[in-house]
Protein backbone atom coordinates (compact mmCIF):
# COMPACT_ATOMS: atom_id res chain seq x y z
CA UNK A 1 0.00 0.00 0.00
CA UNK A 2 1.69 3.68 -1.04
CA UNK A 3 0.66 6.77 0.15
CA UNK A 4 0.41 9.00 -2.18
CA UNK A 5 2.01 12.75 -2.36
CA UNK A 6 1.40 14.57 -4.78
CA UNK A 7 4.20 17.29 -5.28
CA UNK A 8 2.82 20.55 -4.59
CA UNK A 9 -0.33 19.62 -3.50
CA UNK A 10 -1.32 20.11 0.30
CA UNK A 11 -4.42 19.11 1.63
CA UNK A 12 -6.16 21.34 4.32
CA UNK A 13 -9.42 20.11 6.55
CA UNK A 14 -11.73 22.49 5.84
CA UNK A 15 -15.19 21.12 7.28
CA UNK A 16 -14.69 21.89 10.34
CA UNK A 17 -13.21 25.84 9.95
CA UNK A 18 -14.75 28.18 12.04
CA UNK A 19 -17.19 30.47 10.26
CA UNK A 20 -19.93 32.82 11.59
CA UNK A 21 -20.06 31.43 15.11
CA UNK A 22 -20.14 27.46 13.55
CA UNK A 23 -18.40 24.82 11.27
CA UNK A 24 -18.34 25.45 7.43
CA UNK A 25 -20.01 21.67 6.84
CA UNK A 26 -22.75 23.49 8.52
CA UNK A 27 -23.79 26.16 5.57
CA UNK A 28 -23.50 23.36 3.23
CA UNK A 29 -27.28 23.50 1.92
CA UNK A 30 -27.48 27.22 2.89
CA UNK A 31 -27.99 29.60 0.62
CA UNK A 32 -25.55 31.57 2.11
CA UNK A 33 -22.89 29.60 1.37
CA UNK A 34 -21.13 31.47 -1.19
CA UNK A 35 -20.82 34.07 0.94
CA UNK A 36 -19.46 32.31 3.84
CA UNK A 37 -17.06 30.25 1.71
CA UNK A 38 -15.62 34.03 0.37
CA UNK A 39 -15.46 34.93 3.90
CA UNK A 40 -13.06 31.81 4.64
CA UNK A 41 -11.09 32.24 1.54
CA UNK A 42 -10.21 35.81 2.03
CA UNK A 43 -9.30 34.79 6.44
CA UNK A 44 -7.88 31.15 5.57
CA UNK A 45 -4.72 31.21 7.30
CA UNK A 46 -6.68 31.87 10.44
CA UNK A 47 -9.61 30.14 9.83
CA UNK A 48 -7.72 26.69 9.64
CA UNK A 49 -7.53 24.11 12.31
CA UNK A 50 -4.67 24.18 14.25
CA UNK A 51 -2.82 21.21 13.22
CA UNK A 52 -2.29 22.56 9.95
CA UNK A 53 0.83 22.59 8.52
CA UNK A 54 3.22 25.76 7.93
CA UNK A 55 3.72 25.75 4.54
CA UNK A 56 -0.09 24.82 3.82
CA UNK A 57 -0.54 28.73 6.02
CA UNK A 58 1.87 29.95 3.86
CA UNK A 59 0.24 28.72 0.39
CA UNK A 60 -3.01 29.71 1.67
CA UNK A 61 -1.79 33.35 2.53
CA UNK A 62 -1.46 34.15 -1.47
CA UNK A 63 -4.49 32.10 -3.32
CA UNK A 64 -5.14 33.52 -6.65
CA UNK A 65 -7.27 30.82 -7.62
CA UNK A 66 -10.23 28.87 -6.50
CA UNK A 67 -11.33 25.48 -8.62
CA UNK A 68 -14.52 23.93 -7.91
CA UNK A 69 -15.04 20.40 -8.52
CA UNK A 70 -17.68 17.37 -7.25
CA UNK A 71 -20.97 16.92 -7.52
CA UNK A 72 -22.29 19.63 -5.72
CA UNK A 73 -19.87 22.41 -7.53
CA UNK A 74 -21.74 23.92 -10.66
CA UNK A 75 -22.30 27.22 -12.51
CA UNK A 76 -24.44 28.69 -9.91
CA UNK A 77 -21.51 28.43 -6.55
CA UNK A 78 -19.09 29.53 -9.47
CA UNK A 79 -21.05 32.95 -10.52
CA UNK A 80 -21.97 33.53 -6.71
CA UNK A 81 -18.35 33.21 -5.51
CA UNK A 82 -17.38 35.55 -8.62
CA UNK A 83 -19.85 38.19 -7.24
CA UNK A 84 -17.70 38.24 -3.62
CA UNK A 85 -14.83 38.72 -5.62
CA UNK A 86 -13.41 35.55 -5.70
CA UNK A 87 -11.35 34.28 -9.04
CA UNK A 88 -13.25 31.26 -9.60
CA UNK A 89 -13.83 28.51 -12.38
CA UNK A 90 -15.54 25.33 -12.76
CA UNK A 91 -14.19 22.07 -13.47
CA UNK A 92 -15.67 19.84 -16.64
CA UNK A 93 -17.05 16.90 -15.50
CA UNK A 94 -17.15 18.09 -11.84
CA UNK A 95 -18.12 14.72 -10.91
CA UNK A 96 -16.12 12.52 -12.71
CA UNK A 97 -12.57 14.47 -13.20
CA UNK A 98 -10.81 13.53 -9.88
CA UNK A 99 -10.87 9.43 -10.59
CA UNK A 100 -10.31 10.57 -14.36
CA UNK A 101 -7.73 12.20 -13.37
CA UNK A 102 -6.46 8.90 -11.23
CA UNK A 103 -6.20 6.98 -14.32
CA UNK A 104 -3.45 9.32 -15.29
CA UNK A 105 -1.59 8.38 -11.97
CA UNK A 106 -1.66 4.83 -12.61
CA UNK A 107 -0.76 4.96 -16.52
CA UNK A 108 1.62 2.42 -16.15
CA UNK A 109 -0.89 -0.45 -15.59
CA UNK A 110 -2.87 -2.50 -17.97
CA UNK A 111 -5.99 -2.76 -16.33
CA UNK A 112 -6.14 0.87 -13.68
CA UNK A 113 -9.46 1.22 -11.43
CA UNK A 114 -9.70 4.51 -9.89
CA UNK A 115 -12.40 5.41 -7.03
CA UNK A 116 -12.77 8.65 -5.94
CA UNK A 117 -15.17 7.46 -2.49
CA UNK A 118 -17.50 10.38 -1.95
CA UNK A 119 -19.41 9.99 0.88
CA UNK A 120 -22.51 10.52 -1.21
CA UNK A 121 -21.49 7.82 -3.94
CA UNK A 122 -18.51 6.26 -5.31
CA UNK A 123 -16.91 7.36 -8.43
CA UNK A 124 -15.18 4.48 -10.40
CA UNK A 125 -12.97 5.48 -13.50
CA UNK A 126 -11.37 2.15 -15.57
CA UNK A 127 -10.18 2.57 -19.34
CA UNK A 128 -13.52 1.17 -20.13
CA UNK A 129 -15.53 4.20 -18.97
CA UNK A 130 -16.89 5.79 -15.57
CA UNK A 131 -19.40 4.62 -13.59
CA UNK A 132 -21.36 6.02 -10.26
CA UNK A 133 -22.46 3.57 -7.56
CA UNK A 134 -25.20 5.78 -5.19
CA UNK A 135 -24.03 5.09 -1.08
CA UNK A 136 -26.62 2.78 0.02
CA UNK A 137 -27.10 4.05 3.49
CA UNK A 138 -29.08 0.59 4.28
CA UNK A 139 -25.53 -0.82 3.73
CA UNK A 140 -23.01 1.75 4.84
CA UNK A 141 -25.13 4.29 6.71
CA UNK A 142 -23.88 7.62 7.76
CA UNK A 143 -22.19 6.90 11.18
CA UNK A 144 -19.92 9.48 13.69
CA UNK A 145 -16.63 8.00 15.39
CA UNK A 146 -18.42 7.69 18.90
CA UNK A 147 -21.35 5.16 16.75
CA UNK A 148 -18.70 3.26 14.97
CA UNK A 149 -18.85 -0.63 15.42
CA UNK A 150 -17.26 -3.72 13.86
CA UNK A 151 -20.92 -4.44 12.35
CA UNK A 152 -20.66 -0.79 10.73
CA UNK A 153 -17.08 -1.13 9.69
CA UNK A 154 -17.91 -4.23 7.76
CA UNK A 155 -21.03 -3.69 6.16
CA UNK A 156 -19.25 -0.69 4.72
CA UNK A 157 -16.69 -2.03 3.67
CA UNK A 158 -18.18 -4.87 2.06
CA UNK A 159 -20.53 -1.99 0.00
CA UNK A 160 -17.16 -0.73 -1.02
CA UNK A 161 -15.69 -3.67 -2.01
CA UNK A 162 -19.38 -4.82 -3.59
CA UNK A 163 -18.36 -1.96 -6.08
CA UNK A 164 -15.28 -2.70 -6.79
CA UNK A 165 -15.76 -6.29 -7.74
CA UNK A 166 -18.56 -4.47 -10.46
CA UNK A 167 -15.27 -3.45 -12.10
CA UNK A 168 -12.80 -5.63 -11.34
CA UNK A 169 -10.50 -7.72 -11.84
CA UNK A 170 -7.63 -4.24 -11.86
CA UNK A 171 -3.89 -4.76 -11.72
CA UNK A 172 -3.59 -1.40 -10.25
CA UNK A 173 -5.69 0.25 -7.50
CA UNK A 174 -6.13 4.00 -6.61
CA UNK A 175 -8.99 4.82 -3.89
CA UNK A 176 -9.34 8.63 -2.98
CA UNK A 177 -11.10 9.04 0.83
CA UNK A 178 -12.81 11.91 2.36
CA UNK A 179 -10.70 11.63 5.31
CA UNK A 180 -7.32 12.24 6.41
CA UNK A 181 -4.68 9.74 4.58
CA UNK A 182 -1.75 9.31 7.49
CA UNK A 183 1.95 8.62 5.80
CA UNK A 184 1.34 4.84 6.69
CA UNK A 185 -2.12 4.49 5.40
CA UNK A 186 -3.76 5.35 8.77
CA UNK A 187 -7.49 6.77 8.02
CA UNK A 188 -8.84 9.16 10.14
CA UNK A 189 -12.64 9.71 10.69
CA UNK A 190 -14.96 9.93 7.90
CA UNK A 191 -18.72 9.45 7.94
CA UNK A 192 -18.82 5.89 6.72
CA UNK A 193 -17.27 4.57 9.71
CA UNK A 194 -15.00 1.85 8.04
CA UNK A 195 -11.70 1.10 10.89
CA UNK A 196 -9.29 3.44 10.60
CA UNK A 197 -5.75 1.16 10.73
CA UNK A 198 -5.88 0.96 7.03
CA UNK A 199 -6.05 -2.79 6.31
CA UNK A 200 -9.38 -3.49 4.47
CA UNK A 201 -7.70 -1.26 1.63
CA UNK A 202 -5.22 -3.89 1.74
CA UNK A 203 -7.75 -6.83 1.47
CA UNK A 204 -10.28 -4.74 -0.74
CA UNK A 205 -7.34 -4.58 -3.51
CA UNK A 206 -5.88 -8.10 -3.06
CA UNK A 207 -9.89 -9.35 -3.94
CA UNK A 208 -9.83 -7.15 -6.93
CA UNK A 209 -7.02 -8.53 -8.07
CA UNK A 210 -4.04 -5.31 -7.38
CA UNK A 211 -1.61 -7.69 -6.04
CA UNK A 212 0.40 -7.59 -2.95
CA UNK A 213 1.23 -3.85 -3.66
CA UNK A 214 -2.20 -3.07 -2.39
CA UNK A 215 -3.67 -0.01 -3.61
CA UNK A 216 -2.60 3.85 -3.85
CA UNK A 217 -4.20 6.03 -0.97
CA UNK A 218 -4.99 9.73 -1.16
CA UNK A 219 -7.32 12.20 0.29
CA UNK A 220 -10.20 12.90 -2.51
CA UNK A 221 -9.49 16.72 -2.40
CA UNK A 222 -5.82 16.08 -3.39
CA UNK A 223 -7.12 14.12 -6.31
CA UNK A 224 -9.21 16.50 -7.03
CA UNK A 225 -6.09 18.57 -7.03
CA UNK A 226 -4.65 16.17 -9.85
CA UNK A 227 -7.37 17.03 -11.99
CA UNK A 228 -6.98 20.80 -11.79
CA UNK A 229 -3.50 20.25 -12.56
CA UNK A 230 -4.45 18.23 -16.01
CA UNK A 231 -6.08 21.32 -16.83
CA UNK A 232 -4.32 24.27 -19.37
CA UNK A 233 -5.16 27.26 -16.94
CA UNK A 234 -2.86 25.65 -14.22
CA UNK A 235 0.25 25.97 -15.98
CA UNK A 236 -0.15 30.01 -15.56
CA UNK A 237 -2.54 29.67 -12.51
CA UNK A 238 -0.92 31.22 -8.88
CA UNK A 239 -1.78 29.99 -5.81
CA UNK A 240 -5.39 27.72 -5.93
CA UNK A 241 -7.43 26.20 -4.00
CA UNK A 242 -8.99 23.06 -5.23
CA UNK A 243 -12.82 22.89 -3.51
CA UNK A 244 -14.80 19.75 -4.06
CA UNK A 245 -18.53 20.13 -3.08
CA UNK A 246 -20.36 16.74 -2.17
CA UNK A 247 -21.76 15.77 1.00
CA UNK A 248 -19.25 18.38 2.64
CA UNK A 249 -16.52 20.67 1.29
CA UNK A 250 -13.48 19.42 0.93
CA UNK A 251 -10.13 21.50 -0.14
CA UNK A 252 -6.50 20.79 -0.95
CA UNK A 253 -3.91 23.90 -1.90
CA UNK A 254 -1.54 23.63 -4.80
CA UNK A 255 1.02 25.91 -4.79
CA UNK A 256 1.96 28.49 -7.83
CA UNK A 257 4.00 26.39 -10.74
Amino acid sequence: MKRLRLPGVLPVELWDAPCRGGILQGFRHRADLPAVLAELIDDLPRRLPGATAADARAVAARIDHVHLLGGGADEALRDALTAHGVPCSLGDDALFAAARAGLGLLAGAEAPLSIDVGQTSLKLCSRAGAWRAARDLGRAPRSAPATETTATAEATERFVLDAVLAHAPCDALLLALPCEVGDAGQLGASSYGWRTDGAWPLRLAALAGAGAAGPMLLNDAELAAAAWLRTPAAASAGATLVLTIGFGVGGALVEAR
